[in-house]
């Protein structure tokens, strides 16, 4: 007999995908737009109570100024839309944190020769021979279309001006940008000491879990240091450039976060926070690897871009390591 509980979780999570899907289609034929996802409806900046697709432009215009054939539709197989404005960047470091010993979550990390700063969301487990590993973004740990397996990944990253890099790991596994993740993994040199208790958290990562909507989490990036925001938006798709990074411009899966409401600060994510672990505190729980956030260059609306954590774990075959 199948539970009707998980019937529903099972039925409600297809009509999203088949949702998400029909208006990333519907996307294609419309200029300007940055991502796509399902979560969160906003009334003059405020949230609603009711959720829909939605539809990221960089810019919002007018009805009147958009052309019959660009306009975004009332509504997607039935399901109302939005239309946030918000453009995303990469987050690669401008600021760093020290040299730390041993390694932990939430401290600056790189690849020593690339050049490129950002931060070490956790230490794993590489279930293909059992090794300890350091898992970033790929834009963290290879940032060229170029790398090779075996490359040198510093503490602190390569962009510090706290203290002297010094390599820890080596690049070993990342996954294909082409689908839609930005992570990698590096495993750690003989002797390198670690504990996976997040900087500035309580307690050790204690495994992973699937984002929610109105989910709180919390993360620790090197440059916006211990932040707290709120899932807005799932099953995402949102436009990211890579081509400083030898590659092209790619859509990226994830979540979407904005600033909690309970919480005042500054700004959830800044430059230098991508590989950041985002954690529900109430359980522990791993739930989303940052990748990327607010350009800086548009509205003042505070977001951040993230992967499941479980497309990260599944596509680089590894795990919290306890």
């Amino acid at each position: 007999m199948v539970d009707s509980a998980k019937r529903t979780v099972t039925e409600d999570e297809g009509r999203l995908v088949a949702l998400t899907t029909a208006a990333k289609r519907l996307a294609l034929a419309i200029p300007g737009i940055t991502g796509i996802d399902y979560g969160i409806r906003y009334t003059n900046g405020k949230p609603v109570s009711s959720h829909g697709i939605r539809f990221h432009v960089a810019v919002k215009r007018p009805k009147s100024e958009v052309a019959r054939g660009e306009r975004i539709p009332s509504d997607v197989l039935g399901m109302p839309t939005d239309v946030l404005q918000a453009n995303y960047a990469l987050h690669a470091a401008q600021d760093t944190f020290g040299s730390f010993d041993p390694l932990i979550p939430g401290i600056s990390v790189g690849n020593m020769n690339r050049g490129d700063t950002g931060t070490l969301g956790a230490v794993v487990h590489d279930q293909t021979d059992g090794s300890a590993c350091l898992l970033s973004n790929w834009h963290v740990f290879c940032a060229a279309a170029d790398v090779v397996r075996g490359e040198d990944i510093a503490q602190p990253g390569p962009e510090s001006s706290d203290a002297t890099p010094k390599a820890v790991a080596k690049l070993k596994r990342w996954t294909n940008l082409a689908h839609g993740l930005d992570a990698a993994i590096a495993q750690l040199n003989t002797g390198v000491e670690w504990r996976n208790v997040p900087l500035f958290l309580p307690a050790a990562i204690a495994g992973i879990a699937a984002p929610q909507l109105s989910q709180h989490l919390v993360k620790c990036g090197i440059s916006s240091k211990l932040t707290h925001a709120v899932v807005d938006g799932i099953h995402g798709s949102y436009r990211m450039d890579y081509s400083d990074f030898g590659d092209t411009v790619r859509f990226m899966d994830g979540i979407h976060l904005s600033a909690d409401p309970e919480h005042v600060d500054e700004d959830i994510s800044l430059e230098g926070d991508s590989g950041s672990m985002w954690i529900d505190p109430a359980t522990n729980q791993a739930v989303a690897l940052h990748f990327a956030g607010e350009d800086g260059a548009g509205p003042t609306a505070d977001y951040a871009l993230a992967h499941p954590i479980s497309a990260v774990f599944a596509a680089l075959a590894i795990g919290i390591q306890a």
